[in-house]
């Protein structure tokens, strides 16, 4: 991809990747504080088993990690011609996950045949027995 990239445009191949790999860290790192947002609200319901690491001034915290998020978003739309194409690719290229993984799940070898907590307690069970 990026031969073919550098072959196309090669001043602008360097923002083009930059800006891609950029899209990756940030929608990992909201995924990472929604599911901390998540799993706060499930230990004040009393359904997940409270955790010895917190998030300092949480929810606060989080609500502004994910706003500063959003304004790096913004901020590479701005960034005319190659945020703005990346960032209208956003669309594009999440139909395209969704529709590989309707494709491929189930499919996958490495698909579990139990649910994952059915797993992660086996695997406790083991560690208690042998945590070496």
């Amino acid at each position: 991809m990026g031969v073919v990239l550098n072959y196309l445009v090669p001043a602008q191949v360097f923002e083009i990747v930059l800006n891609v790999a950029s899209l990756g860290i940030v929608s990992t790192w909201s995924f990472i504080v929604v599911c901390q947002m998540m799993l706060r609200r499930a230990v004040n319901r009393r359904e997940a088993a409270p955790v010895d690491f917190r998030m300092p001034f949480a929810p606060f915290t989080s609500w502004i990690t994910l706003a500063f998020l959003l304004s790096v978003l913004v901020l590479m739309g701005l960034d005319y011609p190659d945020g703005t194409y990346t960032i209208a690719a956003i669309p594009v290229v999440a139909i395209l996950l969704g529709i590989g993984w309707l494709i491929l799940k189930g499919n996958s070898p490495f698909s579990p045949n139990v649910p994952s907590h059915v797993l992660t307690q086996v695997l406790e069970i083991n560690e208690r027995n042998d945590p070496w």
